[in-house]
């Protein structure tokens, strides 16, 4: 796993090689729980909704050093995999 840390909330901000790397694979993770999430379980909805607001409140809009993203893309890229089954994972645990 990639060490990642979570960027503070807000718009413009520019944001560390680690808070980018949140933010990617966040990305990773919301793509895939949509994937995997039941809408019959208001629950699941619930919570898969709320990770897209904090994901939007911290990460729709930054700033980064080029150097930086290219570093960060390939780290996450990487662990897609894990970053992908952890996601299936944590939405199963909501059942």
């Amino acid at each position: 796993m990639v060490n990642e840390i979570k960027p503070a909330v807000g718009t413009g901000n520019a944001l560390s090689q680690a808070e980018i790397r949140y933010c990617l694979s966040e990305r990773i993770r919301i793509e895939t729980m949509e994937a995997v999430v039941n809408t019959q379980f208001s629950g699941q909805v619930s919570r898969f909704n709320a990770s897209v607001d904090d994901y939007n409140s911290r990460c729709a809009n930054y700033r980064y050093r080029r150097s930086d993203m290219d570093a960060a893309r390939s780290a996450v890229e990487a662990n897609r995999a894990s970053i992908e089954s952890a996601a299936r994972a944590l939405v199963w645990s909501w059942r």
